[in-house]
């Protein structure tokens, strides 16, 4: 959908009957389709949706095929759409009045958000913004929610954290069967490249099947939580859906706001264990609900209560959420009551903040982030945001700042992102440093550049790196990452004390291509200890931990000469690469940077560091470079 203009039915007036034939009609595409209709300054990944254009009046065109659409059309065209985009209701602020001449989403998940939340309604098919969506599928009845749902999977986890934090997430749920919710949680996984948990369908009584390991769960009282539980607390409305509805919305929101953890195989057989113990637990209600039970209602299942034994006891209620229990499998005895929220052993508990602080819901302690690898994890750890009203105000208007596009002179940061890709950063330091845990990729980019322009010498147009500091990409990169505008990435992250060097990084480091690479790494000064570095500093690092600028100090000048080998020694890396100036638009499924054509750097493009990521699992954005 991004950067398309769609048509959805065009009326021509013409002057003669000779001009209603099919070679017209061609034309007459054609024509349209070399026409720029794109408003300037409007976000890339914004969808504005007009319901009725005429243009230009008393003008009119000369069919020939072949020829490029009359500009002074074209200008007259593109004014037009910028009265009505001055003009357009934007549905997920407001109601939007039925005459409106057009609506704007910000992007596609705000849109997929409103589209399904009037389909589960019954109210899509009485607004003109979606008769086009009507055309497409047929109808917008509710039974075609499963297809719309599954027609944007990438968006879809965002969407439903919008729904979520507004609380309209329950009507679209319980529009969805429970085989319609099994297979849009399939679609969501397969978009970001991960296998779907199994959520074997279970008989009223059947026995509780084996783990996907082929090992038996542990017997006696176990209760595990919902993985998801950071972002989605157990709740009565959420008690009141059905389980699949529940593991769907809980996937969403963690793909959403950590997809670096979503997509690990800890996560997926955490999902699994929460299902059979729901699966039981079904099974178990259906037997005390048989005639001839006297078991009292307020002791079964469906009353907040947890297995312990062949009985149900009541399960005392936590205003935090208890720890993601670890793989072997720990019960909370009767009345013990559950730590909220532990930290990874050996570590110590990190400060909970209050609950209006708008922190990272997202610490996963694993061996491996890729998708597919098989991890141990310890716990899973995190604090979900809760926004008291003023502070949902304020949330709401940073997303339209960055919606609306900021100006930024470090736009080539976004260009490491290729960079992370080729040198799988930063899965490659995961085992000894767990940084896509710990810190996660955006987080990871937000370092790595702070430590490239650290050392940063004086240029006229942005002076040095202290005057970089207050650049708006560091407020973007902490809004993208979830952490609070002045919040460093890692906190206060402890690393160990040895540094190596990812063996996959042979190649690149290798600048004769003759294998020395190899012998590079397994020298000395590519395995050391953090005792012989000394941290990296300067402004654009001050409140960074020791420990991760000790890790920038030895990751730095390796990733400096993979770049400057990369784009020739003639090209200097600061101001060939990341001192961009470009327009920045940030929203919950794209990051978009618009930077001027003269901006393109040879060196730069023949290394392919500006071609257009696109859609990035890992990252769950779909970030994309244009160049006007």
């Amino acid at each position: 959908m991004a950067d398309a203009t769609t048509i959805g039915l065009l009326r021509v007036a013409v002057r003669a009957e000779s001009g209603r034939t099919l070679a017209h009609k061609l034309a007459v595409e054609a024509m349209l389709a070399s026409a720029d209709l794109r408003l300037p300054g409007l976000s890339p990944a914004a969808v504005l949706i007009v319901d009725r254009l005429s243009v230009p009046a008393g003008r009119s065109l000369a069919l020939r095929s072949g020829v490029r659409i009359d500009p002074a059309w074209e200008r007259a065209a593109r004014a037009t759409m910028a009265s009505l985009y001055r003009r357009a209701a934007r549905p997920w602020d407001s109601p939007a009045p039925p005459d409106c001449p057009a609506v704007l989403f910000r992007d596609e998940a705000e849109l997929l958000a409103c589209l399904a939340l009037d389909i589960s309604q019954g109210r899509a098919d009485a607004r003109w913004w979606w008769r086009s969506y009507g055309r497409r599928w047929g109808n917008l009845a509710r039974g075609v929610l499963p297809d719309v749902l599954q027609a944007w999977p990438r968006a879809l986890p965002a969407a439903f954290r919008l729904l979520h934090e507004r609380g309209q997430a329950e009507p679209v749920l319980r529009a969805l069967s429970s085989g319609q919710s099994r297979q849009t949680l399939g679609a969501i996984c397969s978009a970001y490249g991960v296998a779907a948990p199994k959520l074997a369908v279970q008989g009223p009584a059947q026995p509780v099947a084996a783990s996907t390991a082929g090992v038996a769960e542990p017997a006696g009282p176990i209760s595990y939580e919902a993985p998801w539980r950071v972002w989605l607390p157990a709740s009565a409305w959420t008690a009141a859906l059905a389980p699949e509805s529940v593991c769907l919305l809980g996937v969403a929101l963690t793909m959403a706001h950590a997809p670096a953890v979503a997509q690990t195989v800890v996560f997926r057989e955490a999902v699994e264990r929460w299902w059979r113990q729901q699966s039981a637990a079904r099974g178990q209600q259906t037997l005390l609900a048989q005639p001839g039970s006297l078991r009292p209602a307020a002791d079964r299942p469906d009353a907040g209560t947890q297995a312990s034994g062949n009985a149900f006891t009541p399960s005392p209620r936590h205003k935090s959420p208890s720890a993601w229990h670890p793989a072997d499998g720990h019960a909370a005895t009767p009345g013990e009551e559950v730590q909220p929220l532990a930290s990874p052993r050996g570590q110590p508990d990190p400060p909970q903040p209050s609950v209006t602080e708008h922190r990272r819901g997202r610490t996963v302690d694993m061996s491996a982030t890729s998708p597919g690898a098989v991890v141990d994890p310890d716990e899973f750890t995190g604090t979900p945001l809760k926004l008291e009203p003023a502070q949902a105000a304020s949330h709401a208007s940073l997303a339209d700042t960055l919606a609306g596009g900021i100006a930024t002179e470090l736009g080539g940061v976004l260009f490491l992102l290729n960079v992370m890709q080729r040198l799988d950063l930063p899965g490659c330091f995961e085992a000894d440093w767990r940084l896509a845990s710990q810190i996660g990729p955006w987080g990871v980019l937000d370092l790595l550049a702070r430590g490239l322009l650290s050392e940063l010498p004086t240029f006229p147009q942005v002076g040095n790196s202290q005057n970089l500091t207050a650049d708006p990409l560091w407020f973007a990169l902490a809004a993208i990452d979830g952490r609070r505008t002045d919040e460093l990435p890692g906190g206060a992250t402890t690393m160990p004390d040895r540094l190596n060097i990812p063996a996959g990084w042979a190649r690149w480091l290798d600048a004769g291509g003759n294998g020395a690479g190899q012998a590079e790494i397994a020298s000395p000064s590519l395995a050391t200890t953090t005792r012989t570095v000394a941290p990296l500093a300067g402004p654009l690092l001050t409140g960074v931990s020791r420990d991760l600028c000790i890790w920038l100090a030895y990751v730095t000048p390796l990733l400096r000469t993979i770049l400057s080998r990369a784009l020739g020694e003639e090209c200097e890396v600061y101001s060939c690469l990341l001192l961009r100036r470009g327009q920045l638009y940030v929203t919950s499924s794209h990051i978009d940077l618009v930077m001027p054509l003269a901006n393109v750097s040879l060196p730069v493009r023949v290394a392919g560091l500006d071609f257009d990521p696109g859609w990035l699992p890992a990252f769950g954005r779909v970030v994309r470079f244009h160049y006007e």
